[in-house]
């Protein structure tokens, strides 16, 4: 009977073993993004902002950053100039505390981000969208589940190939997920010809803004954005998205223009090494 116990204990020490052996390793990177530590959006991603009353009288440092060349095409109609000027205006006036605080996160995963869309031919200057999706925060939550620094919802997350489960979530992982976002926003401007329109699907999603670009027959964001109020309905456009293109390219002139605009500069060599996933 003894011997019967013995030989028990010896299987089930044996089991043990193989199944330590078994349990999934994962490298630095992995192992903080299984943590699921949240953080709220900051505030001013998630509410509406006020618009601008009356004529705005720009300092000559301003005017350059607005006159800056975009590598994304943008059309140069005064309605445009003045929807992005807004942005811009709120942003660099209103919230430099905020700008501070999202050049200081983007200093560890911009160039990253650049050299992704870079090596793919595609501008550099998408790398910046963190900036209004997240404040470039991978740990950001928002209320309606989208998670990490390229704020990707579950299902779209999956699709281009990250990882979302019990056991990790890859959105949050701010080096597979500009992967991620390289694939769709490629995707997007494959399907629209154009930028800003795959800028503000990525927002709205593509069917949102083919379906609104279709019933008004217009041709480019700016279009749409100007005849928004023609459309009735589930149509509509909502204001969100109309506010999420002009913001991204404002922001891309005002971090493109730090010193410029009295802010310090991004310090690109705070970035860590990443030989693994080049």
């Amino acid at each position: 009977m003894k011997q019967f116990v013995y030989v028990l204990v010896g299987i089930s020490l044996m089991l043990c073993a193989s199944c330590a052996k078994n349990v999934p390793e994962t490298d630095p990177i992995d192992f903080t993004m299984i943590q699921h530590e949240t953080e709220e959006l900051d505030e001013v991603l998630t509410e509406p902002w006020p618009e601008l009353q009356g004529e705005v009288a720009l300092s000559e440092e301003e005017r350059q950053a607005l006159e800056m060349v975009s590598e994304i095409e943008v059309e140069r109609t005064e309605y445009a100039c003045r929807e992005i000027q807004g942005q811009f205006i709120y942003l660099k006036r209103q919230l430099p505390d905020t700008i501070e605080k999202w050049v200081e996160r983007a200093e560890l995963y911009l160039p990253y981000a650049q050299k992704v869309f870079r090596e793919r031919g595609m501008p550099e200057e998408l790398a910046y969208l963190p900036f209004i999706e997240s404040g470039f925060n991978p740990k950001a939550l928002s209320r309606a589940g989208a998670a990490g620094v390229w704020q990707f919802m579950p299902y779209t997350g999956k699709k281009y190939g990250l990882a979302v489960d019990w056991w990790q979530d890859e959105r949050r992982d701010p080096y597979k997920a500009t992967h991620a976002a390289a694939d769709y926003l490629s995707y997007l401007y494959d399907m629209f010809g154009d930028w800003t329109l795959a800028v503000a699907s990525y927002n709205a999603g593509e069917g949102k803004i083919g379906r609104a670009l279709e019933a008004l027959g217009a041709t480019t964001y700016f279009e749409l954005h100007a005849r928004n109020n023609e459309l009735r309905g589930r149509t509509r456009v909502k204001e969100e998205t109309l506010d999420y293109v002009p913001r991204f390219l404002a922001m891309v002139k005002i971090a493109k223009n730090l010193e410029l605009l009295g802010f310090a500069p991004l310090d690109m060599n705070r970035a860590p090494e990443l030989m693994a996933l080049q």
